[in-house]
């Protein structure tokens, strides 16, 4: 038994009887960006400057996903509730004045026009024309468009509600930060 020991110790002492190994190659550390908190720093009545993509960052944070919930639900609601009064209450054949119904309508695209133009304000780098075109575009398709491309307005009823759920949510996750 001594003998075999032996052995393999001369075996595995001497440089020549060992098996060549390859050096290994060492591995380059992964680059990593420090993560930056936007709101390190700021005021209160700074968070409402930031910009949309900065908003939403802030706002899908675990911490504020209960807001960001309650939000997305009361901000998708205006503009689902002007559709369905639209196209549903709304009689075409009578003048808008005469029906009391139209002003659901008008409250409901006056509380998504203003949200929906202050973010695509933000989005476009402070170009307020091209935001108000913006507005009147999906906001006029959406309530006004009937008859046979009554499937057109799926398109801006789905982007306004889009916008509409993702800013309040970012409002009310934000103002929680105040």
């Amino acid at each position: 038994m001594k003998l075999v020991e032996n052995t393999v110790r001369k075996i595995e002492s001497s440089p020549r009887l060992r098996s060549p190994r390859k050096p290994r190659a060492k591995r380059a550390k992964p680059v990593t960006t420090p993560k930056v908190d936007v709101l390190a720093g700021l005021e209160p009545w700074e968070i409402k400057n930031l910009g949309v993509v900065d908003q939403v960052v802030l706002a899908t944070r675990p911490e504020n996903k209960v807001a960001l919930r309650i939000g997305a639900y009361l901000g998708s609601s205006a503009p689902l509730v002007t559709y369905l009064v639209a196209h549903l209450g709304l009689d075409f054949e009578k003048p808008l004045q005469e029906q009391w119904i139209a002003a659901l309508v008008l409250g409901g695209l006056i509380y998504s026009s203003l949200t929906v133009y202050e973010w695509m304000k933000r989005a476009l780098g402070n170009k307020g024309l091209k935001a108000m075109g913006f507005v009147v575009l999906m906001e006029g398709t959406m309530a006004f468009v009937h008859g046979s491309l009554w499937w057109v307005t799926l398109i801006p009823l789905s982007i306004l509600i889009g916008i509409n759920a993702v800013a309040m949510g970012c409002t009310m996750s934000l103002d929680r930060k105040r």
